[in-house]
């Protein structure tokens, strides 16, 4: 779910008390989740986790997983099984750890490109690689910081 409906299940009268114990693992996507919101579900045992994810990349482009979430506050975490993510300068170098740059994306979750848009789909893939729009920047364990900047 997305952070807010998370929040807004812990102002539900009494479920402080719900038992949670059936649920493998709570997973967050959308937009940062407040640590309030982390602490209270794992205070409740559960293995939180923040995903994210496009419509172009169904279902998942990266998970921050639960050992971390707290740690890497504002990361979308690590590409999953099969996903390669890189972060590019404007002329599609890598960038350096620690730089901003766009996140590019490939996998074979990534979309063939947009239906009837075949100038829109060569703009968004370029060597390859599926171009985001996206700014953030990756550290040198591979956890991604994502911007809420876009290209223009």
């Amino acid at each position: 779910m997305v952070p807010a409906m998370w929040a807004a299940l812990m102002s539900v009268p009494g479920f402080d008390d719900v038992d949670l114990s059936s649920l493998d693992l709570a997973v967050s996507g959308g937009a940062p989740c407040p640590l309030p919101v982390i602490d209270f579900y794992q205070g409740k045992g559960l293995p939180f986790q923040e995903g994210f994810v496009m419509t172009e990349t169904s279902p998942v482009v990266s998970i921050l997983d639960a050992d971390h979430v707290k740690e890497k506050p504002g990361s979308i975490g690590r590409a999953v099984f099969h996903v390669r993510a890189r972060i590019v300068d404007d002329a599609d170098r890598e960038a350096a750890v620690d730089e901003v740059g766009e996140l590019v994306l490939r996998g074979p979750n990534v979309f063939a490109g947009y239906w009837g848009l075949p100038e829109a789909t060569a703009e968004a893939f370029r060597g390859g690689w599926f171009h985001t729009g996206d700014l953030g920047r990756m550290d040198a364990e591979g956890f991604i910081t994502w911007s809420i900047a876009r290209r223009t």
